[in-house]
């Protein structure tokens, strides 16, 4: 006997669960929050194009930092979500520059690593892509984009120019997260820039 095709596999069985989630829930689109296949499917392509640049800057840091073949991936991951939080971060922290200072700042964007050390003492490292907000008087901020190499945790923080560290979690559930936080570092910017 040939072999029974899977229920779900029926285009009439997947027209009718359909028409029963729509029902139940609404209708449900591409367009929703939940990334479909084609968003997943974009991510995949961004990666492998970025899997030689990758290899390239991976070759590179592996001179002076504890570099793992395996972090290619990693690294791909970091660049394709900075991709994807790019233009909300830049319009960001221009907005905030242009409301609190007469003068405007200039955005720079890097990509780089950092060594860490975890709290057993282990070492690793941090691959970050930051916007950094550089003041005319000298004084700057960042927002980070930080991969972790021990656990491959992706997240955000902001750094303020005194030094201090604001988390933010990750994925941005509401660009609400990005603006409170960023209130309160151009708050602590502010402060500096008009006090010397």
């Amino acid at each position: 006997l040939p072999p029974k095709p899977h229920p779900t596999s029926s285009p009439t069985k997947l027209k009718q669960a359909r028409v029963y989630s729509e029902a139940r829930s609404g209708i449900v689109t591409q367009d929703d929050a939940t990334p479909g296949i084609d968003d997943w499917l974009d991510r995949a392509r961004r990666m492998v194009g970025y899997r030689a640049e990758a290899s390239d800057f991976l070759d590179r840091a592996r001179s002076v930092l504890p570099v793992s073949d395996t972090d290619v991936e990693l690294v791909c991951r970091l660049w394709t979500a900075a991709d994807e939080h790019d233009v909300s971060i830049c319009e960001a922290l221009q907005r905030f520059d242009e409301a609190l200072f007469n003068a405007p700042g200039q955005i720079e964007i890097t990509r780089g690593a950092e060594p860490i050390s975890a709290q057993d003492e282990s070492a690793g490292l941090a691959y970050m892509c930051t916007w950094s907000l550089v003041r005319p008087e000298g004084h700057g901020m960042s927002v980070v984009l930080v991969a972790d190499q021990t656990t491959g945790h992706l997240g955000f923080e902001v750094r303020d120019a005194d030094g201090r560290t604001r988390p933010i979690r990750f994925p941005l559930d509401s660009p609400s997260d990005l603006y409170e936080t960023l209130a309160y570092s151009f708050f602590a910017l502010h402060g500096l820039s008009t006090n010397g």
